[in-house]
């Protein structure tokens, strides 16, 4: 067998090593074993792409990777489960790589046969893309854009353009460094800057070197399946906001549609649409979470939208127990992160990146928070009074080709309700046994809108 490391680098810095694949060709016609071994922190499967992207995939059997098996080139540890995986002795063995203590000395240490590659010209091309280089690289682009920028100064808004790629470039740094290679963007604000983040890896890379997903969700979708069962439940996230609202505004709030809601409001002789003041310690509050059709409801929506939101998730092909989730919105207080890491049973890490945070809610080591662009924890960012104030004209002009996510169903659960007004399918994920329907709310002004003046405003940031 021939164990070669293939350089760990990115997307960003791939340049074949026409030596190397000649060797890897040759290695293979002669029927010998091939594998990649490398240190970093990339999984396994993400070389698999690399391999397969390169139409290389019949000359490597086996990839080693240190984030996989936990295990490095550079203490010499990899090297024994190398030996085992083959069932080969150390002699049977040659290790090429361009690194002198990790792929030459471990390997020598370990009774393994090396060939060094001195790449002196390559390790120039890496350090473009170093933390030195890079910074001076966005320096020049973000001059570029400033020019565009004055260019087209009778458009609305332009000085978002660059404040927008700014977010986009410092939301890459800090995923990319942070070792993160898949992002989910909430909606509805995470469609445009999904866009704008996949245009600023184009535009700067040639390549997309984290993955994006796009994840439809919103408070009021996420928020039942977070909850606890009844007997544990205090709703501190409606009434900590809410409290003189009407039962038909909680109830709502709680995924139940227009009829059943009114249906137990007249079982009881309660006022459907009537605002109660501190409805919390009202009588009809009582009464309704003491009704046994409430009761029951509450339980089955709460597993139903818990589940299917939990199966849209895993769809996605990521291993989030794992990896844990980060995720990406426009931010301010990061409500339905709150909603998700509950939903998850805050057994999942999840770390959201904003546009911008003011009172985050729920913070902690396995749920945390990052304002991007202005944060006012753990102190005021720089500029954050004057971003805060424009919070509005980011939500305007982040707006999305759909309405807000509304339940999660199967088809099953969803066809009785076709017929409810203002909703519709925007989505549905094929999971085999079942099929998971993301609806919507739509209203048609709303679809005019975004049309009409948005869509023009968001082209007019990217032209």
């Amino acid at each position: 067998g021939l164990v070669v490391e293939v350089a760990g680098y990115s997307v960003a810095v791939q340049r074949p090593y026409e030596d190397t694949i000649s060797m890897l060709k040759e290695v293979n016609s002669k029927g010998l074993k091939t594998a990649i071994i490398s240190d970093f922190y990339l999984p396994g499967r993400y070389f698999k792409q690399l391999i397969l992207y390169h139409q290389l995939e019949k000359y490597v059997n086996a990839v080693f990777i240190s984030a996989d098996t936990g295990l490095t080139k550079a203490s010499g540890r990899n090297y024994p489960s190398v030996l085992k995986a083959f069932a080969c002795r150390p002699e049977n063995i040659v290790m090429v790589g361009d690194n002198l203590h990790a792929d030459h000395d471990m390997a020598k240490k370990n009774g393994i046969n090396s060939f060094f590659i001195d790449r002196q010209e390559q390790k120039t091309v890496y350090t473009r893309w170093s933390k030195k280089e890079l910074p001076e690289r966005v320096e020049k682009l973000k001059r570029q854009i400033s020019g565009e920028v004055e260019k087209n100064s009778n458009h609305v808004f332009p000085e978002l353009a660059l404040i927008l790629w700014h977010f986009s470039y410092l939301l890459w740094q800090r995923l990319y460094w942070n070792g993160i290679r898949d992002v989910f963007f909430f909606s509805k604000e995470g469609e445009f800057l999904k866009f704008l983040f996949q245009r600023f890896q184009n535009d700067f890379f040639g390549a997309q070197i984290i993955q994006s997903h796009y994840l439809i969700i919103s408070r009021k979708a996420s928020y039942i399946g977070s909850l606890k069962p009844l007997k544990e439940e205090n709703f501190t996230g409606i009434f900590n906001q809410y409290r003189n609202i009407s039962p038909r505004d909680f109830l709502l709030s709680l995924s139940f549609n227009e009829e059943e809601a009114r249906d137990i409001c007249d079982n009881l002789n309660i006022n459907f649409a009537e605002i109660l003041t501190n409805f919390p310690d009202s009588t009809e509050f009582y009464n309704i979470f003491s009704f046994k059709k409430f009761q029951t409801l509450y339980e089955n929506k709460r597993n139903e939208q818990r589940n299917n939101l939990i199966s849209y998730l895993d769809s996605f092909g990521i291993d989030y127990h794992r990896d844990g989730i980060n995720i990406v919105d426009v931010g301010w207080k990061g409500s339905i992160q709150d909603n998700l890491f509950f939903t998850l049973k805050e057994k999942v890490n999840i770390s959201g990146y904003y546009v911008g945070l003011f009172q985050p809610t729920n913070v902690r080591e396995k749920n945390r928070k990052t304002g991007v662009l202005f944060s006012e924890t753990p102190q005021k960012s720089s500029y954050f009074d004057i971003y805060r104030t424009n919070t509005s004209l980011f939500e305007m002009i982040l707006g999305a080709s759909h309405g807000s996510a509304d339940g999660y169903y199967t088809r099953e659960e969803r066809d009785p309700l076709d017929n409810r007004p203002h909703s519709r399918i925007s989505h549905c994920v094929n999971l085999g046994e079942k099929e998971i329907c993301i609806t919507t709310v739509d209203y048609p002004e709303e679809r005019h809108l975004f049309k009409k003046h948005i869509k023009p405003l968001q082209k007019n940031l990217y032209n």
